[in-house]
């Protein structure tokens, strides 16, 4: 079953409205279905739940959602299907649509935490996006040199985040930056609140290239998260009833000799480097090395 409301067809206007604790396959609140000549959808408030679109699903063109708020809907993933969980507030396939003066806060997704749009012409503008959260899919490590057999002091470490949002911690888009347009829209990074202008952008292909961080771009890898990294010496069990450890470590690390234990912010490439050497005193003696790192679930990503 989709939305409590269902639209398919021209010259359809919906305003001053709440949408709240409705649940669907599609569309908890609307669904829209069709080439719309006039769509409209202003001041409007939402809080719903559903597989695709929490709160609207779009299967269409030109629809216009003007001055609403979109806070704490849910698109919740089915294990059996694996494109459900798309766009925590607004899921659109279509052309031509658009999203003016509203905000979006809490929305919860797979991907696209806010919006996610698989069409082209897709336009924001004078638009807030805050504290929504999608899934984070890998951390991937590496160290270097990843074996040594000398008392090395410098050891590289380098972590990468890659999570369910391609633009501005909030938009899952599959389609080419050319196709999305921003206007004045307003979203959090690693470099503070930023606005995009009154002049139309597209995002940039690739963090490399958004003159680090000062444009909008459009890439999976996660900005300005918070990763705890562990790097532990692992003990003989013979020998672990010496040593004492601390209590916020979990059972695969407790017993063993904690080596460093810091929490790092991501960049806008997604990822954290640094050298061992800046956080410990002495070179690593010979044994064997661990590297733990967790991302914990915070406003914009889940747990990995």
């Amino acid at each position: 079953m989709n939305g409590s409301v269902y639209i398919k067809g021209p010259d359809t206007y919906v305003y001053d409205s709440n949408f709240n604790n409705n649940s669907g396959e599609n569309g908890a609140a609307i669904y829209i279905k069709g080439s719309n000549s006039n769509l409209i959808l202003n001041n409007l408030s939402f809080n719903n739940v559903s597989r695709k679109g929490g709160a609207i699903y779009i299967e269409g063109s030109n629809a216009n959602i003007i001055a609403s708020e979109f806070s704490n809907n849910s698109a919740i993933p089915n294990k059996s299907d694996i494109i459900s969980g798309l766009g925590g507030a607004i899921y659109i396939k279509g052309d031509n649509n658009t999203v003016d003066s509203s905000n979006f806060i809490f929305n919860t997704a797979r991907n696209g935490s806010a919006i996610y749009t698989d069409g082209s012409k897709m336009t924001l503008s004078n638009t807030n996006f805050d504290k929504n959260q999608a899934w984070s899919y890998l951390l991937d490590s590496y160290v270097i040199p990843a074996i040594s057999y000398f008392n090395e002091s410098d050891i590289l470490i380098n972590l990468t985040l890659i999570g369910g949002n391609n633009i501005a911690n909030a938009i899952y888009n599959t389609a080419t930056m050319d196709e999305i347009y921003f206007y004045n829209v307003s979203y959090i990074s690693s470099k503070g609140q930023k606005v995009t202008g009154n002049d139309e952008i597209h995002p940039v292909d690739g963090a490399e290239n958004s003159l680090n961080g000062s444009l909008l771009y459009q890439d999976d890898r996660e900005d300005n998260q918070l990763v705890n990294v562990i790097i532990y010496k692992e003990i003989p069990d013979s020998e672990k009833g010496l040593l004492s450890y601390s209590d916020e470590v979990s059972d695969m690390i407790s017993g063993n000799e904690i080596i460093l234990n810091e929490t790092f912010r991501t960049g806008i490439l997604g990822d954290i480097n640094f050298n061992i050497s800046d956080y410990i005193d002495n070179p690593l003696p010979a044994g064997k090395y661990h590297l733990y790192a967790e991302h914990f679930e915070d406003d914009y990503y889940k747990e990995i």
